[in-house]
């Protein structure tokens, strides 16, 4: 079972959450509640929480202290970040603390729960690899038979699964070496002769996939999606994203939309409440910052305000909802830890 933790100073916010996790995690977690950061803190170490529904803006100790007190003690601890605010500070330094997820209020019971199903996955990934440590390979000598042969290709194939649940954390050879119980040299030789590649490489990949699809919003800035990727360094990320692609981010980007563009005659889409219009022909995209349709963007539809709509030949009044639009969120990104809004 899961040890979860709700920790919200406001009680119709717990309560409203804890109905969330019951109704759909019902066999799979045990709940505790915390009405602010420093029970949240306490109760987190003391009870032996794996994941942790933390509000941010909380009397007293705030959430991200909250989280950084419980993350020195219990580093295996998730946390899933939830707040009325959509600042990116916030959101960057959740990511560096090593949050999971960011939500934003009022919460979508879909989108909580898929942020809970992801931090169960990195959690029971994480659990698995703890339990293979004794399975673990000897460092002194290679596998001497098949039997211990088929052992360690096991044990780097949950180190492949680990690393695909958690390439957005600060991850290194060091750090899963060090819950293998062996050397990073010798994770290193394992993990290339049983993958076909080494470590770095696995990881720069699955950081600069994960990174091409955040990429597709055009409201995140090449930091952001950094950061949300596990790059303290925006610099760094752009050399190894170039790299990797030969293309830095802005110019991925742009590529990106010329190729959504040129596969019909045109696309809109909401981001937020902002309208976006990508031209068919011309593959342009032209943020004016407007309401679409004065939809709200918890809707999620596609829309044009007025005046996109007029200047490409497009009715304002049919976005969105109103006519013809979805009306479904699109589902996100593993590491997708800052909400669009």
């Amino acid at each position: 079972m899961i040890r979860l933790l709700i920790a919200d100073d406001e009680k119709m916010e717990r309560e409203a959450l804890a109905d969330i996790v019951m109704r759909r995690f019902e066999h799979e977690v045990t709940v505790e509640m915390a009405e602010n950061g420093r029970k949240a803190a306490d109760t987190a170490v003391l009870w032996g929480a794996d994941l942790i529904l933390m509000d941010i803006e909380m009397p007293g100790m705030n959430g991200l202290d909250a989280a950084r007190a419980v993350l020195e003690q219990r580093p295996e601890c998730k946390v899933i970040f939830i707040t009325a605010y959509s600042l990116f500070q916030y959101a960057h330094e959740a990511v560096h603390l090593g949050a999971c997820d960011y939500l934003l209020k009022p919460v979508d019971p879909d989108e909580t729960e898929a942020a809970i199903r992801r931090a169960i996955r990195q959690i029971e990934a994480g659990r698995r690899l703890a339990e293979l440590a004794a399975e673990a390979p000897e460092q002194e000598t290679d596998p001497a038979g098949e039997g211990e042969s088929d052992r360690n290709a096991l044990v780097m194939d949950h180190v492949r699964k680990y690393m695909e649940d958690n390439y957005m954390a600060d991850l290194s050879l060091d750090s899963v070496s060090e819950i293998l119980h062996i050397s990073p040299a010798y994770l290193s030789a394992q993990f290339k002769k049983y993958q076909k590649m080494n470590f770095l490489d696995c990881l720069t990949e699955l950081r600069i996939n994960a990174a091409k699809e955040l990429l597709a919003d055009p409201f995140r800035s090449a930091a952001e999606v950094a950061s949300m990727v596990g790059y303290e360094d925006a610099s760094y990320f752009a050399r190894a994203f170039k790299k990797r692609t030969g293309m830095t981010p802005t110019q991925y980007r742009k590529e990106a939309a010329k190729a959504c563009g040129s596969s019909g005659a045109g696309s809109y889409r909401l981001y937020g409440a902002v309208c976006f219009f990508a031209a068919g022909e011309a593959a342009h995209p032209a943020l004016c910052g407007e309401p679409a349709g004065g939809l709200p963007h918890q809707q999620g539809g596609k829309g044009l305000c007025r005046a996109c709509g007029a200047a490409h030949g497009r009715p304002g009044e049919g976005a969105g909802l109103q006519r013809g639009g979805t009306g479904r969120r699109a589902e996100r990104h593993p590491a997708d830890a800052v909400r669009r809004g």
